[in-house]
């Protein structure tokens, strides 16, 4: 059993959404993210593929880290949709 939200995983984002990181099990191999607006709805899921980390979020955008196989890591800017 697993709580609902990781510690320390929620990142605010300048339009005033909150991202929160999910709890999985490490099975699962990826993060998970729900986007809450300022009136406590949810308003998007976010699944990352494996080895990403989302590590910050802008306007319009989120920056994540990826690890290759040799463990070296890679930021990435990632636009988001409309």
């Amino acid at each position: 059993e697993y709580p609902p939200i990781s510690l320390l995983g929620v990142l605010a984002a300048p339009d005033g959404r909150l991202w929160v990181k999910r709890s999985v099990p490490e099975r699962i191999g990826r993060e998970q993210w729900d986007v809450i607006d300022q009136n406590g709805k949810l308003v998007s899921r976010w699944q990352l593929p494996p080895k990403i980390t989302l590590v910050g979020v802008g306007q319009g955008v989120v920056y994540t880290v990826r690890k290759d196989e040799d463990d070296l890591q890679y930021v990435q800017r990632v636009e988001l949709p409309k």
